[in-house]
């Protein structure tokens, strides 16, 4: 009965293991990286970094440890595209930017603010939805790490991750009978 949380925790270290390869890959290679590398870099480092932390509100929200309700605050929407804005504008920068490593390390914190705030707003109820996206984002970081790194079973099993992930999303919606909009930016 307590696979569903399981699940969410296993997708955190999965997630966040690909996050600091990235890190990793950035610290070594900083700004020598080529436009596509470091795309692919940012691109597994944001993925990565928002499915570590909405993997572990998943898990505490399932495990008790979080109330199971929505939970919202005033201002959520302006404040969390807010955020999401600060950090795609982080990304874009540092992909024709790639030595502006403060940016680097901004982005990597904001997109685990980030993580936190998209999953507080989701009900219990709706979490194996949540859990099967946030997998497949974690998928999607892993593909992306393989681009940058070189790696085609990386770049095979992440793409095949992310993408039986995303389709599980919408089966469950499905068999919900509720639209995966609504599932996620249902508080939004």
């Amino acid at each position: 009965t307590a696979m569903p949380e399981r699940t969410a925790f296993s997708h955190a270290f999965g997630a966040f293991t690909a996050a600091l390869v990235g890190v990793s890959e950035y610290s070594l290679h900083g700004a020598s990286l080529s436009k596509f590398t470091m795309g692919a870099l940012g691109f597994d480092v944001l993925l990565g970094s928002l499915t570590t932390t909405g993997s572990l509100i998943a898990f505490a929200k399932l495990q008790g440890m979080l109330p199971g309700r929505p939970l919202t605050y005033k201002g959520q929407n302006i404040f969390n595209l807010s955020l999401l804005g600060v950090i795609i504008l982080a990304f874009v920068v540092l992909i024709f930017q790639p030595g502006a490593t403060f940016l680097f390390y901004l982005m990597l914190i904001l997109s685990l603010v980030f993580g936190v705030l998209l999953v507080l707003p989701i009900g219990s109820a709706d979490m194996p939805v949540v859990i099967a996206l946030l997998n497949a984002y974690a998928g999607l970081a892993s593909s992306a790490i393989g681009f940058a790194i070189s790696n085609n079973v990386l770049i095979i099993a992440g793409t095949l991750d992310g993408g039986s992930g995303l389709i599980l999303s919408i089966v469950m919606c499905r068999a919900m009978n509720r639209s995966i909009t609504g599932v996620l930016f249902g508080a939004f």
